[in-house]
């Protein structure tokens, strides 16, 4: 069988062969190696730099992946006919397509650069201090307006008007159905005692679902808010693990999800004051259109968490934490902002003040974090300082240095002590950790240290 298989291939094209199976993995290195530019430090999420050159990274996988079918269906060709037709046919197509594919990248991603600004400097921003004044303390501290109890209650106070209305922070309303002892198959498998599901309606159509897992063992004394990002919902797996880690440490956890995401009730038309009634296509986009002088979409984001406090402290549980990642991190930022009762937050991945957003390898986001008008009341440093401001209150702040999404580089540095002191000054603790973590998601040492400081006492 061997000296066949030996005999076959040297009727073969032997250049042939052995150009087509060589531009196959230069065809598949490249694109992989565009799609996984992120953890790299290659790139962001919309360019790559690879060998000097910038390029468009979508195009740039789709071009390199083109090349490699393109050789792949040569090699099979090269080994399917002689030696004579191979050469006759095949070469110029091998040397055609794999052109083709080159002008396709050089003529895409240059057309598309152009029409982009900002595009990353290269791994140097992922791993060096943004240039002053950003690099400087003093900077941040003069960005950070609560530095005092009457300022910081007065902030708060306008945050909370601005996102639920004269009628303050919806303390106490809860949810309005909770539901003890359901079977969910999407979370079946936790190491929970008991599920509860819990619903409320809220504006424009929109409605949450949350739930309540209970650890098996001993009564939990710690309820631990979980709110996952836009990446998937609570039943997905990177959520089911984090809950699980709670659940295992001895947590109990209420999981939320954002707007638009399952289980959450999503409207399928928004009725809009200037725009009348739009298709809810927009994700992200969508809550622009409700945002009025008399209302602010962000209520749809915070007021399950407010609830899920309500519930939680119905309970009976002694504290309430919160952690989420992303657009979760986010939530829980703004809601332990206005929300006091929320003790201990720890939030992943999931904001850097705008300045910073401005700055490679950052980018501006979504709406919500970017263009509510909630940032004309407060900062970003100063929803950090509202977070963890009060006797017993804390905050840490966990970052993912190469990160894949969003929110990296080093620097939160720059205003990590000037946040620590003021919230230190108001009876807080913060605390920012940036972990050399490449993916988005909540690393496993980033679980070590949420569940550490959980066991610690709140003074400790």
């Amino acid at each position: 069988m061997a000296s066949f298989l030996i005999r076959y291939l040297k009727s073969r094209d032997q250049g042939l062969l052995a150009v087509s199976v060589a531009l196959l993995a230069l065809g598949l290195l490249v694109a992989f190696g565009a799609l996984y530019s992120i953890p790299l430090g290659l790139g962001d999420k919309k360019a790559v730099t690879l060998l000097g050159w910038t390029l468009e990274r979508r195009v740039t996988y789709q071009a390199a992946f083109a090349a490699a079918a393109a050789n792949l269906l040569v090699l099979l060709l090269a080994l399917a006919v002689p030696r004579g037709a191979a050469r006759g046919f095949l070469r110029p197509a091998l040397a055609a397509l794999n052109a083709a594919a080159i002008v396709f990248l050089a003529v895409r991603s240059e057309d598309i650069l152009e029409r982009r600004e900002g595009s990353p400097v290269g791994a140097a921003a992922y791993n060096e201090m943004p240039p002053a004044p950003y690099d400087d303390p003093a900077f941040a501290e003069a960005l950070i307006r609560v530095d005092d109890a009457p300022a910081a209650e007065a902030v708060r106070q306008r945050l909370i008007v601005r996102i639920f209305g004269d009628a303050g922070l919806p303390a106490g309303r809860g949810f309005d159905t909770v539901e003890r002892g359901v079977e969910e198959p999407n979370l079946a498998g936790l190491p929970a005692a008991r599920i509860d599901r819990m619903r409320m309606a809220l504006d424009h159509g929109y409605g949450a679902t949350a739930y309540h897992l209970v650890p098996e063992g001993e009564a939990a004394e710690t309820l631990v808010l979980y709110n996952h990002g836009h990446v998937s919902d609570i039943f997905g797996k990177e959520a089911r693990h984090a809950i699980e880690q709670f659940l295992r440490a001895g947590h109990a956890v209420t999981a939320l999800s954002m707007p638009n995401r399952r289980p959450n009730t999503t409207p399928g038309r928004i009725d809009t004051v200037r725009h009348g009634s739009i298709a809810n296509r927009l994700d992200h986009e969508s809550f622009s259109f409700l945002e009025t002088a008399e209302y602010s979409p962000i209520r749809l984001f915070v007021a399950p968490l407010v609830a899920a406090v309500d519930q939680g402290l119905a309970d009976g549980y002694e504290t309430i934490a919160a952690t989420g990642i992303s657009g979760g991190a986010w939530s829980i930022t703004v809601a332990a902002a206005v929300d006091r009762r929320i003790q201990a937050t720890y939030p992943v991945a999931g904001s850097l003040p705008m300045y910073l957003l401005a700055l490679p390898p950052n980018r501006p986001g979504d709406w919500e974090q970017v263009h509510a008008d909630i940032y004309r009341i407060a900062s970003y440093l100063d929803l950090y300082v509202l977070g963890a401001a009060g006797q017993g209150r804390r905050q840490i702040q966990i970052l993912n240095q190469y990160d894949s999404c969003c929110f990296r580089g080093i620097g939160a540095r720059g205003y990590a002590s000037a946040v620590a002191e003021a919230t230190a000054a108001l009876g807080g603790r913060y605390e920012l950790v940036i972990l050399p973590e490449h993916d988005h998601r909540i690393a496993p040492e980033a679980f070590d240290i949420i569940l550490e400081d959980l066991n610690r006492s709140p003074d400790g």
